[in-house]
């Protein structure tokens, strides 16, 4: 059951550390039921032994630990943002798939599982625009992702090079520079975002860290909270606020644009 929490987490979490952490957690929980069904000899203290008063001790600091890290987060300046998207080589097929997947990362907030499942039926246009229309994201939420003009010539530039039309937008292209499957996997969406990470020199940048910057670029541009938590497709706005590391502006406060008088 453990095996299957650490494999779950592998594909779904959210910051550096979780799994062994987690591990960790279980271990401690598991230790101190072991100990506690034992026919060893417990200590005189309300009859746990010494094993069972660390583990006492120290998971719930590790749970505190836990919920603390959940919002905390690598983030990228528009600067190092730019530098990440041009770091793949636009001459070849796969420096135009690489960029049209950080173009994705860094301008919609995609989540890796959604790159690796977006396909081009998803690209439509509403309101005069291009979205990416009925993706469905976490817990099967299905959310309408209003794309940025860049973002979508990036992709022309990789569905055009790879004389694609259907399917899958983001494939695997051998050391040939050709197409060579119809899908790509979670794995190497992290994969090539860390290679380009350390060529644009920004290491250990996640792609949960590009979506982390997608939220803190569209705030520094005036976007609205509620606009950032729909297009994340957060079900609370307190997890937004999270990422976004809101805090309470007292010299810019809101209600100074209340021009009433007394």
């Amino acid at each position: 059951m453990v095996l299957a929490l650490l494999l779950w987490l592998r594909k779904c979490r959210t910051f550096h550390g979780q799994i062994i952490l987690a591990y960790v957690l279980c271990y401690w929980v598991a230790r101190f039921v072991v100990e506690w069904w034992r026919d060893d000899q417990h200590g005189w203290l309300w009859g746990l032994s010494v094993a069972q008063w660390i583990s006492a001790i120290l998971f719930p600091l590790a749970l505190i630990f836990y919920f603390r890290l959940r919002g905390v987060g690598n983030w990228l300046s528009l600067r190092q943002a730019q530098a990440l998207l041009n770091a793949p080589d636009a001459s070849t097929k796969k420096g135009r798939r690489d960029r049209a997947m950080l173009a994705v990362l860094l301008g919609c907030g995609l989540r890796r599982s959604e790159v690796a499942a977006l396909t081009l039926q998803h690209i439509q246009q509403r309101d005069n625009r291009w979205c990416i229309v009925d993706l469905i994201g976490k817990h099967g939420r299905v959310r309408t992702i209003p794309m940025p003009t860049w973002a979508k010539v990036a992709i022309d530039a990789w569905t055009s090079a790879a004389g694609l039309a259907e399917g899958f937008v983001f494939r695997p292209v051998n050391r040939g520079d050709e197409v060579s499957g119809q899908r790509m996997s979670e794995k190497v969406v992290w994969q090539f975002l860390r290679r380009y990470a350390e060529a644009a020199g920004v290491p250990g940048i996640a792609p949960h860290d590009a979506r982390r910057t997608c939220a803190k670029l569209c705030r520094a541009a005036g976007g609205e909270l509620e606009q950032i938590q729909l297009l994340l497709g957060h079900a609370s706005v307190q997890t937004t606020e999270r990422y976004l590391g809101t805090k309470q502006d007292l010299v810019h406060a809101p209600n100074d644009g209340i021009k009433l008088r007394v």
